[in-house]
């Protein structure tokens, strides 16, 4: 398990969370720092969240965010992997 565990989920609930058109209300960021660290990238992310969906603010910062480094799941030959941006 660990990251590539979750970031395969991350792509796949992207997908159901697409079907149900609120892709918005999901996001995911890839950042390789050491467990459990904040990295800076992820806070004008997370104020975006927080101002949309707990603060109700109109005009709010896109929340429609999937910055992982592997962004997408292939099939080849039979097996299931991930490619690299």
């Amino acid at each position: 398990m660990g990251a590539e565990a979750a970031r395969v989920d991350a792509l796949a609930a992207r997908e159901v969370w697409k079907a149900l058109e609120v892709s918005d209300r999901m996001g995911a960021m890839e950042v390789r720092v050491g467990h459990c660290q904040w990295h800076p990238g992820f806070t004008p992310a997370l104020e975006a969240y927080l101002d949309k969906f707990l603060l109700g603010k109109a005009g709010a910062p896109s929340t429609d965010i999937l910055r992982p480094e592997f962004t997408d799941v292939i099939e080849e030959n039979g097996s299931r992997g991930l490619y690299r941006n």
